[in-house]
């Protein structure tokens, strides 16, 4: 191995090898005094001797003479193997030149390893180089990094035995196939344990031998160039040039200078047009670590203002990106800022679950910001944006929703915003309507309505919620007209989403269907279905896409229109599949197990109704329960199964009365007239039908009372 500058250190070592160190020892006593020199234990010198310098010409290859003949006189192939030459001694160098001129046709092989990032460091190594390569009598290998089967092998040498498929998967993505990290990771392992050793290479704790390694290399840089590593470092592993412009201290001519460093000793890696990273991702950890914290602090504001000037010059920046760095900086308003910038750029694309993990962090850091209007400010602005994710992903009935719907409202209080205030209730409605708390859904949407009295711009949303709210409790003509109302207002007729994410007409509309139906305006009912529609496609927003045909689904059942049915419902579901939405996407999975009953499979449409049932349990979704369970009835009757069928309508007869959800209860007394008719008490049937004329007529729903008749 180079011996770090000590002349000749790589030579005498391989002088120690016995059959080198045999051949020297027979050489006449002219040549062996001259060994001596190198190896005294070979032959004490006289004091005159081991006094002359190395530098002298005439001792110099009188020295590399009696070298060169020990080498040539030793067994025949010989292979001197140096290690890491990039580090080697200018004197070791030389002789080498010299000796594989001195005897061409020796059966000798040189074998040098260099990082060629560090060659230019060597000016002797990069003189012998340049001249083997023009006298033709050196071939040069490029070893990249090692591929996983490689990297597995490797550390398998290392470890003496085989590695499981987990731990080198592991090993291969830490160590992106670099030698130098297999081997180092691969013996810290063998010595600590996997699991300990992947716990500290992931935090970011490297081998002391790698972190010497990558030190050694940062410490060569010049000034600049560190400089700029460390700022590189500071943005990410990925960065430009055009980042670090805006966001260091450096002229451009020296910028570039330094990039090309950088690039040239293989700290960083070019990809496409101005676009950088690091060689490897614990080069950037090592650089970012040497910074202490003032610096770093510094660096990261520097960093995050020069990504909001760049977003603002319309370059394409991730919010979420600057506001960790405004984090890192301490600048923690900033910070809050662009994480909810952040955050609506991932609902723009329906990435819900990125939305929440943004905005919940905002919300932790505010607890770092004194107490003030401005703090309640942020967490209002935060807690309304929260609110549309957390039901897409978690469904109308999540406890976290409620809880920020509930803070959203305690906060418009305290600064005096009513539009928060209402914001809340109508959401409150929601998640008291799907909870099939119908008396609660009644007073949220009421109070919203009474409290949009003194903000008129929000009574649209408010009189939805209340036709919401009526329907469910079987008020069709009210819902219908509060449902009208809501079409009012300066801004009814343009886009305006609701604090949950629905659009607000698309949302009206698909309510208004189903309260159509029951009126007995079937072609209304159409028209104004595929008035939803339309308008969701119009937006391109899956979520309300998902939302207008998951009602759009349940209408056509109501029609008995198979067909359509399904393709609402396969719509619906496929959307929520896709994006994660939590709710809408069982409607469908009923639907078509309904669909499956009609098409003559009840057997699978029983499972399917049952899955998607339990679904809407597992969520806290007990809204429009008993029409599902009348689903769920049609299909066992279907099978002949009529007393399991029996138990499921009186079941689903107990929840309309104890939710107060009685807009199905005249088709659940039919369908319990028919089971009547297919047992031996086909004389209780009667009286169940006139059950179900008498409510649909007090009702109002002439659709149900049609169906009885």
């Amino acid at each position: 191995r180079a011996g770090g500058g000590l002349a000749f250190s790589p030579v005498a070592e391989w002088f120690r090898e016995p059959a080198v160190l045999e051949s020297a020892s027979k050489l006449e006593p002219v040549w062996l005094n001259e060994v001596g020199l190198i190896l005294p234990a070979l032959q004490p010198l006289s004091r005159d001797h081991a006094s002359q310098s190395f530098s002298v010409g005439w001792r110099r290859r009188r020295l590399f003479e009696a070298l060169s003949r020990a080498v040539v006189a030793a067994p025949q192939p010989l292979l001197l193997l140096l290690d890491d030459a990039q580090w080697c001694d200018p004197e070791t160098l030389d002789w080498l030149h010299y000796l594989l001129r001195h005897e061409p046709s020796a059966g000798l092989l040189v074998l040098l390893t260099v990082r060629s990032e560090e060659q230019a460091d060597n000016p002797t190594l990069a003189e012998l180089l340049l001249e083997l390569r023009g006298q033709g009598v050196m071939e040069e290998v490029n070893v990249g990094a090692l591929d996983l089967p490689a990297t597995s092998r490797l550390a398998c040498q290392i470890l003496g035995s085989e590695l499981g498929e987990a731990e080198s998967d592991w090993l291969f993505e830490a160590s992106e196939g670099h030698p130098l990290f297999v081997v180092e990771v691969a013996r810290a392992g063998l010595r600590s344990g996997w699991q300990e050793e992947r716990a500290a290479f992931e935090g970011g704790q490297l081998p002391p031998k790698a972190q010497a390694v990558i030190s050694a290399r940062l410490s060569q840089l010049t000034p600049p160039a560190r400089e700029l590593a460390a700022l590189a470092a500071t943005v990410g592993r990925a960065f430009s040039s055009m980042v670090l412009a805006e966001a260091g201290e450096l002229g451009e001519e020296m910028l570039v200078l330094a990039l090309d460093e950088l690039w040239r000793r293989r700290i960083i890696r070019e990809h496409g047009y101005d676009e950088y990273d690091f060689s490897h991702d614990r080069i950037r950890e090592v650089a970012y670590a040497e910074l202490g914290p003032a610096p770093r602090r510094l660096l990261h504001r520097r960093v995050a203002e020069a990504l909001e000037r760049l977003q603002e010059g319309g370059m394409e920046v991730a919010s979420s990106q600057i506001a960790q760095h405004f984090e890192r900086s301490g600048q923690i308003a900033r910070a809050v800022h662009f994480y909810e910038r952040g955050a609506q750029a991932a609902r723009r694309v329906s990435a819900s679950g990125e939305a929440i993990r943004l905005l919940r962090h905002a919300l932790s850091l505010l607890i770092r910001l004194p107490t003030s209007p401005e703090r309640d400010r942020m967490e209002l602005a935060l807690q309304y944006a929260l609110s549309a994710p957390l039901n897409a992903a978690l469904g109308y009935a999540s406890p976290e929703l409620e809880a920020s719907l509930q803070r959203l409202g305690t906060l418009g209080e305290r600064l005096g915003q009513g539009s928060a205030v209402v914001a809340s209730l109508v959401g409150q409605w929601a998640v008291n309507f799907v909870r099939g708390h119908s008396s609660k859904a009644l007073e949220s949407s009421s109070l919203a309505v009474e409290r949009a009295a003194r903000e008129p711009q929000l009574l649209p949303e408010s009189h939805f919620a209340l036709g919401g709210a009526l329907f469910s409790l079987a008020r069709f003509d009210e819902a219908v007209d509060s449902l009208e109302l809501s079409r009012t207002g300066e801004m009814a007729n343009s886009s305006r989403s609701l604090v949950l994410g629905a659009d607000l007409a698309v949302f009206r509309d698909s309510y208004a269907a189903h309260c159509l139906w029951h009126l007995g305006r079937s072609d209304e009912m159409i028209a104004t279905l595929l008035l939803a529609t339309a308008r969701a496609e119009e937006l391109g927003d899956p979520y309300n896409i998902a939302l207008a045909n998951a009602y759009g689904a349940l209408a056509r059942q109501f029609l008995g229109d198979v067909t359509e049915a399904v393709l609402h419902a396969d719509t619906a579901t496929d959307l929520c599949e896709r994006y994660g939405y939590a709710y809408y996407g069982q409607w469908g999975t009923i639907i078509r197990g309904w669909a499956k009953v009609m098409e003559g499979d009840a057997e699978l449409g029983l499972a399917a109704v049952e899955r998607g049932l339990a679904e809407l349990r597992s969520v806290g979704a007990a809204a429009r329960l008993p029409y599902y369970l009348s689903l769920q009835a049609q299909a066992l009757m279907a099978l002949g199964r009529l007393d399991e069928a029996d138990e499921v309508l009186e079941h689903a007869l107990d929840l309309s009365s104890c939710h107060q959800e009685s807009w199905w209860d005249a088709e659940l007394y039919r369908l319990q007239g028919e089971l009547r008719r297919r047992t031996e008490d086909a004389g209780g049937a009667e009286p169940l039908f006139r059950r179900s004329l008498e409510v649909a007529r007090q009702q109002g729903s002439k659709a149900l009372a049609l169906r009885t008749s």
